[in-house]
């Protein structure tokens, strides 16, 4: 029996495919995002862009097990340089515009640091994917089958 099997009973529980409904849930709600990452969800509290990092990272948490020390380190990394960038970066800046009058703020896209932020979100995205099938938590590869998570 491995990690993931558990025994209830006399049923075999293998936890294996609720990891994938967990993912796809995750990703499902990713892709939706996407669709316009700096879109401020009210539900959340938070922007696209930030639950989407939220997910990612619980996609990872949910895999990290099944990775060796390297592939976790890589992944880290990534998810370190998107932490250091939400620290150091904002996306908005507050600039006042005038006009014959009056004077107001108003908060405008930083392009350079969305576009930034974005690549560093898509290659967190894109690692996490390749870790997801090189471990057979996702769809069976075609060369072998028989590892996908559900086998």
């Amino acid at each position: 029996m491995s990690g993931d099997d558990r025994v209830i009973g006399d049923a075999k529980f293998n936890q294996a495919g609720y990891y994938q409904i967990r993912i796809h849930e995750l990703f499902q709600r990713v892709d939706r995002l996407s669709i316009n990452p700096l879109r401020y969800d009210p539900v959340f509290d938070a922007y696209g862009y930030d639950i989407i990092f939220r997910d990612l990272n619980s996609i990872f948490l949910t895999i990290s097990s099944k990775l060796n020390t390297n592939e976790f380190q890589k992944v880290i990394s990534i998810k370190n340089d998107i932490n250091k960038f939400f620290k150091e970066n904002k996306l908005y800046e507050t600039k006042l515009i005038s006009d014959l009058y009056n004077q107001k703020r108003v908060s405008v896209l930083n392009n350079s640091k969305w576009e930034e932020l974005s690549q560093l979100l898509f290659d967190y995205r894109l690692i996490i994917e390749k870790m997801i099938d090189v471990h057979g938590l996702g769809n069976p590869s075609k060369s072998s089958p028989t590892k996908a998570a559900t086998h």
